[in-house]
């Protein structure tokens, strides 16, 4: 049975899918996801299907760009994938920011299209928005580096156990 599983996971290979990286399309499932919720939300939110489909065909490409844009930061300030303190800091920090520009771009269309919200704290019509917002970015965020990080990982065991074989397979050789 084992001798023909490199044969199998070959053929699995060559016969896969080539669609898109395993990354983007989680990215476009959890995105989807978050908009089917979020159309919901501001269905109920607003009383109208059409506010509420507009700010969602609106929100998943700028959540999707958002993602995007995150992604090449943290390629950038983090290059060793490790979360620290301060880095975690980092990371809220951009999540709210980003969650924040998210939030202002929705209430820019909303008050442009002429939507008013239901009688509500006037807080209420920034914290609830731009928490939802943060909260599902930083949640993102903290799954990109758990994949990210586990891919590393993978990737190096792999390597070693490459150099070990290599290193076995010299050693044998050296001891005919």
């Amino acid at each position: 049975m084992g001798l023909f599983v490199p044969q199998m996971q070959e053929s699995v290979e060559r016969h896969r899918p080539r669609f898109l990286p395993i990354p983007w399309r989680i990215l476009l499932i959890g995105w989807g996801l978050y908009s089917i919720v979020g159309f919901v939300d501001r269905g109920l939110w607003f009383g109208s299907l059409r506010a509420a489909a507009l700010l969602t065909v609106i929100n998943y490409p700028l959540l999707m760009l958002t993602s995007v844009a995150l992604c090449r930061s943290y390629e950038r300030l983090f290059p060793e994938r490790r979360v620290t303190a301060m880095r975690m800091a980092t990371l809220i920090g951009m999540c709210f920011a980003a969650g924040f520009c998210l939030f202002t771009v929705s209430t820019a269309i909303r008050i442009e299209s002429g939507w008013s919200q239901p009688d509500i704290h006037p807080l209420e019509t920034f914290v609830v928005p731009a928490g939802q917002h943060a909260t599902a970015i930083l949640a993102w965020s903290l799954l990109y580096f758990w994949i990210e990080t586990e891919t590393h990982r993978r990737v190096e065991q792999q390597h070693l156990a490459q150099v070990q074989v290599a290193a076995t397979g010299c050693a044998w050789r050296n001891d005919r």
